[in-house]
């Protein structure tokens, strides 16, 4: 009966007061009252509605929901239900249709929740799967339901088809060859999305410029090579081998270049040494033929290096001696020129050259004359010994006829008890005989 008493009152501020009747409960409600179960259901009903809304209006302004139509009318009428059942007064009731209706949202706003992460996995994965209108699409859609952070913008997507166009058309130039085209379209790339492509195909280009200028090198070294011009043929080939080793063409064509130049220079070297001997230049002569059996070591170069040292041994004995020839008094320097006469006349002088031969002749003619004796008297006191040189000791004697080579002589007497008398005499070739007095003075 109390609590029958106690609703028709709360009923009565209600009527009372109308849309302000939750505000008055709740003051009714206070103290001992909130415990009574009038009190219970609308603190219920209040915190049920007041959830509620928050989910309603999350929901109202969603624009293209992800959500079937008719899944949110069934949540909207029974949310408009419950405020109903409030503004009625039937807190119990009212509670229970906020409570639904919250599950209601909340089920519409979990299947916009997944759609979200759907829809941005679309976005986030769009340089992976190149779905570029699903993902702009998605975009749209998360744009549209107030998502943030997309990791990719529209006009990003939008850039990345444009270059998913250009990427097929590097590839179909770089079937046909055109590496300078399609490096052309690389560069009006706007996004990174192909950076794996895009190092492919730079690997691609600069195999066909680099076999391009491989078939450009060759096609110059060869046709060089035809006309005979080694030295454009040799550095275009050198160039193409450093692109392409292995290739058995350029390496061949490298070893005939080769070949023929050695086989040019080796000709040159033939003519230079018919020259150098024709001149009797026979130093440089032999640095040519050292230098030709460099190239190729056959024993006939290896004779001609012998025969041509022979030639500038033989004048630099010939030049030697006749520096020296002013007699022959010397036994020693009469055995040597003896000895280089009996080689040349033995070899045929006439081999070794002009040059040389004169030299000969001059030395021969020199020696010839020279060989011939002349007589030398020389008086004496028979007492003091008499030396010559060179010669020797001649000892004592009053009269002494010698027959010696031209040249100078030096005689040196030792008077007894004076001191030695030295007379130095020059015989000239073909002299008549010569009268040294060499007796001692008192």
């Amino acid at each position: 009966m109390v609590n029958f008493l106690k609703k028709m009152t709360l009923l009565s501020v209600v009527l009372l007061y109308g849309q302000n009747a939750s505000s008055e409960e709740m003051l009714w409600c206070s103290g001992d009252r909130a415990a009574s179960p009038i009190c219970i259901e609308l603190n219920d009903a209040l915190l049920q509605r007041s959830d509620a809304e928050v989910l309603s209006n999350k929901a109202a302004v969603v624009t293209d929901p992800p959500w079937k139509a008719e899944d949110y009318a069934v949540a909207l009428t029974v949310y408009q239900e419950a405020k109903a059942q409030f503004e009625n007064e039937y807190y119990g009731e009212a509670a229970t249709k906020y409570s639904k209706s919250k599950d209601l949202y909340n089920a519409l706003l979990s299947t916009l929740n997944l759609s979200i992460v759907a829809n941005k996995n679309l976005v986030d994965k769009v340089g992976e799967t190149r779905r570029f209108d699903e993902a702009i699409n998605a975009a749209k859609k998360l744009t549209a339901w107030g998502a943030e952070s997309l990791t990719s913008t529209i006009p990003e997507m939008e850039a990345m088809i444009r270059d998913s166009v250009r990427i097929a058309r590097i590839a179909e130039l770089l079937d046909a060859g055109e590496a300078q085209d399609a490096e052309s379209f690389i560069d009006e790339l706007e996004s990174n999305i192909y950076a794996k492509e895009v190092k492919t195909y730079r690997a691609r280009m600069s195999t066909l410029k680099r076999n391009s200028q491989f078939s450009r090198l060759v096609s110059k070294g060869l046709g060089a090579l035809d006309e005979s011009d080694l030295a454009t043929a040799k550095i275009a080939l050198v160039e193409a081998q450093k692109l392409n080793p292995d290739s058995t063409t350029v390496n061949e064509a490298l070893l005939s270049i080769k070949q023929r130049q050695r086989s040019i220079k080796m000709i040159a070297m033939q003519d230079m040494l018919t020259e150098y001997l024709q001149a009797e230049n026979y130093l440089a002569a032999l640095d040519v033929v050292k230098d030709l059996e460099a190239m190729d070591h056959s024993s006939s170069l290896r004779a001609k290096i012998s025969e041509i040292a022979g030639y500038i041994e033989i004048e630099n004995r010939i030049d030697s001696y006749a520096n020296q020839l002013t007699s022959l008094s010397s036994v020693s320097l009469r055995k040597a020129i003896q000895e280089v006469i009996a080689e040349i006349e033995a070899a045929d002088v006439t081999r070794f050259g002009d040059r040389i031969e004169s030299k000969y002749q001059q030395l021969k003619s020199r020696y010839t004359a020279l060989a011939v004796k002349v007589e030398l008297e020389l008086v004496a006191d028979g007492i003091s010994p008499v030396l010559i040189k060179p010669g020797g000791r001649l000892g004592e004697f009053k009269n002494l006829v010698l027959r010696v080579y031209p040249g100078s002589y030096r005689l040196s007497v030792r008077c007894v008890g004076r001191q030695e008398l030295v007379t130095t005499i020059e015989l000239l070739a073909g002299a008549t005989r010569r009268l040294v007095d060499l007796t001692c003075g008192i």
